[in-house]
């Protein structure tokens, strides 16, 4: 087949950077296509190295090529876009390495297979995240649900029902995958100082003067910024060659009067404007696509409890809707930034209030979006948490939620339903299931102390054997310790002091055991019994998380070195006399 018999499958409506390489789907009709990069496919296709296009794989591509049309014209998020083509590559990829028969009729077959090998990676290998895997899933889902004909508001939801990717969490088959928020809002004021920390550390004259940038936190540590240098922990005294002695020197020299910062520090004015950039976020709560496209222009003030609304105003009318909300504080901080533009000649430039600056004369497309690759390096460096945007508006409601309690005044103020709310970004949070059920346990349960360990949560009614207990076990009588283990009433407390209690009690009955002598059919010892529940109520406590698996760790310490609870210390050391 000819060239200039196959369909245009270009998608030169997407917007591009100077140095980025036009997507076209024509990859796809060539054998092992996918598997090359697409910036070297055209040479590799003109050297014959694919041979000819595939007939058979025609009509599928078209038709992928106008649903993708289609997205564009509509006007959905190039982001979004971009993504489900990379995941369509990827996916494409996997037929080809398996040599797998890709066409119109054969397509879903396929979609079948990639599903279970993502699976595999994620449960057997474990090199894929579930979360991971079921996006792709999603994006290729959609472009191949439209495809196949499917014209429902959710295109992907009749391919994902054939396969087994929703068990991974988040699917119509599967629990969603939600994360507590302990870690995110605990490290969130780490993450803010941070940024604080490097936007005032980069004002105008620290981004003239010489390089790398040593910027002292406010907890303490300090920040090395090379600012472009390669490697800025150099000492340049020590370069052997007079030249390159010389051009190190040169480089980390503050810039001459003459010298334009926007050509000659483009990274610093970025990293400055990186973390800029996600204060807003924190503060305002607006997406990350929004955010960026957000003009510089005058604005309009207005109170509204502890919050500021901030309005467009318009030439030839007082004002528009209202562009964002936030805290009244972060006013003067923004103020201070919008100055900061001006100053390093970045105003004159573009109208943006968050213009990011090419670096080696690569332009990005006006629809790129920052990845913060500065941001990610600073923390890693520190190791702070990095918390992305879209981590920080749902970091920002859950904040809100702690000191509110009530949805439907948050979800009005982050301009979300509370459905949404529910659904998108509320997490568990463990501080507060832990309050609540408390509480919960304090009005339905009065607990006194237990004759075992633990505490009991009704002595009234008398003791009630546990569901199961094994036959040589100690019965609950309210007087034994080991009978209050099978009791239905007995309460574990989480607690270091309770876990070494468990742990002596433990070692005390272990002694007991090594003391008798079973006659060959004799049944099972009831401290037998003792000590599987003993272990298996350490072991509970333990598989909470990693504070309470500390306390386990450190009573097994404290028995090893002879230090015994004083509930068992007495009974423990007349036993190891007698042994």
């Amino acid at each position: 087949m000819s060239m200039t018999r196959l369909p245009g499958l270009s998608l030169e409506k997407l917007h591009y950077g100077s140095h980025q390489q036009v997507w076209d789907l024509g990859f796809l009709l060539y054998k092992n296509g996918a598997l090359t990069r697409r910036d070297n496919f055209v040479e590799a296709m003109r050297s014959g190295q694919f041979g000819a296009p595939l007939s058979e794989r025609i009509e599928l591509v078209e038709r992928l090529h106008e649903v993708v049309l289609a997205r564009i014209e509509a006007g959905k998020s190039e982001q979004t876009i971009r993504s489900s083509l990379k995941a369509l590559k990827q996916f494409w990829g996997y037929l080809e390495d398996q040599q797998v028969e890709i066409s119109l009729s054969s397509i879903t077959s396929g979609f079948l297979l990639w599903c279970e090998s993502m699976i595999h990676r994620v449960r057997i290998k474990g090199d894929l995240q579930p979360k991971t895997a079921l996006s792709s899933a999603k994006k290729v889902g959609a472009l191949l649900g439209r495809v196949l004909g499917n014209e429902s508001p959710r295109p992907a939801a009749g391919l994902l029902r054939l396969t087994r990717i929703g068990s991974l969490g988040g699917g119509s088959s599967g629990f969603p995958l939600v994360k507590a928020d302990e870690q995110d809002l605990s490290s969130l004021p780490n993450f803010g100082h941070l940024l604080a920390d490097i936007s005032h550390a980069l004002d105008a004259a620290a981004i003239r003067g010489p390089r790398p940038i040593s910027v002292d936190l406010s907890d303490g540590s300090r920040l090395v910024i090379g600012g472009g240098l390669r490697k800025p922990e150099m000492k340049v005294e020590e370069i052997v060659s007079r030249d390159l002695r010389l051009m190190a020197t040169r480089a980390r020299m503050p810039l001459g009067e003459g010298e334009s910062v926007i050509d000659q520090r483009p990274s610093l004015l970025n990293q400055r404007i990186e973390a800029e950039l996600l204060i807003f976020i924190a503060q305002t709560g607006m997406n990350l696509s929004q955010a960026a496209k957000l003009k510089i222009g005058p604005l309009r003030w207005q109170s509204k409890g502890e919050d500021l609304l901030a309005f467009r105003v318009y030439k030839d009318r007082r004002a528009g809707e209202a562009e964002f909300r936030c805290f009244k504080e972060y006013r003067e901080h923004l103020r201070r930034y919008v100055s900061w533009l001006g100053e390093v000649g970045l105003r004159d430039m573009d109208e943006r209030i968050f213009p990011f600056v090419a670096v080696q004369g690569k332009i990005p497309s006006s629809e790129a979006l920052p990845t913060f690759q500065a941001t990610r390096g600073a923390c890693a460096e520190l190791g702070v948490l990095y918390i992305a945007p879209r981590e920080l508006r749902k970091s920002r409601v859950n904040w809100l939620l702690r000191y509110v309690h009530r949805r439907g005044l948050v979800a009005k103020m982050v301009a979300n339903s509370e459905l949404t709310l529910i659904r998108e970004y509320i997490r568990p949070s463990p501080q507060i299931a832990a309050v609540e059920i408390t509480r919960f346990h304090a009005k339905n349960e009065s607990l006194v102390l237990a004759p075992g360990p633990g505490l009991c949560a009704d002595s009234e009614r008398g003791p009630i054997p546990i569901a199961g207990i094994p036959a040589e076990a100690p019965k609950p009588d309210c007087i034994s310790p080991d009978g209050c283990l099978f009791c239905i009433h007995h309460r574990d407390v989480l607690s270091k002091e309770y876990c070494w209690k468990l742990t002596s009690h433990l070692h005390l009955k272990k002694l007991e055991l090594a003391l008798t002598r079973p006659t060959k059919n004799a049944p099972d010892h009831p401290v037998v019994a003792v000590i599987d529940r003993l272990r298996g109520k350490l072991k509970g406590i333990a598989a909470i998380g990693s504070r309470n698996s500390a306390w386990s760790d450190h009573a097994e310490d404290a028995i090893r070195s002879g230090n015994y609870h004083p509930a068992w210390d007495v009974e423990i050391r007349l036993l190891e006399a007698l042994i």
